[in-house]
């Protein structure tokens, strides 16, 4: 099985938050994790985001740094290239999704149409849920 992990799953692997445990379990059950290139600048901009506010303290901040990225060098990352843009703004258009989340969706259904293992989705968007299952993906 491939868990496709957006970046509000991807917080709660670093940040404590509802359902976090049972995120680090999804992914330590996943045969491999993946997820698209924008979420590296987004998870960047999240856990920079928990500091300031004082949600993850500076050594905190600096753990989660290092384990996000020893986690990303072992994720299957989907290439955001003008394809899947445009696939993503197709997705924007049909449901009420933000942009990144939109190109997460694409990301995860382009995955879905190119491998033979079983795809997991996973988000902590309801928004984006709504549309993944309607899109056919399977949700975690």
């Amino acid at each position: 099985m491939i868990l496709y992990i957006d970046t509000s799953t991807l917080l709660k692997l670093y940040v404590d938050e509802a359902d976090s445990e049972h995120i680090e379990r999804l992914v330590e059950s996943a045969a491999q994790s993946s997820t698209s290139l924008i979420a590296y600048a987004e998870m960047q901009a999240g856990l920079s985001r928990a500091r300031r506010v004082g949600r993850l303290p500076d050594e905190a901040y600096r753990f989660a740094l290092a384990g996000f990225e020893e986690l990303w060098d072992t994720m299957f990352t989907i290439e955001v290239l003008e394809p899947l843009i445009r696939f993503g703004g197709e997705l924007a258009r049909r449901y009420p999704l933000r942009g990144f989340d939109a190109v997460h969706l694409a990301s995860a259904i382009s995955l879905l149409r190119s491998s033979e293992q079983q795809i997991i989705f996973s988000s902590a968007d309801s928004q984006l849920i709504r549309a993944a299952r309607a899109e056919g993906l399977v949700v975690a």
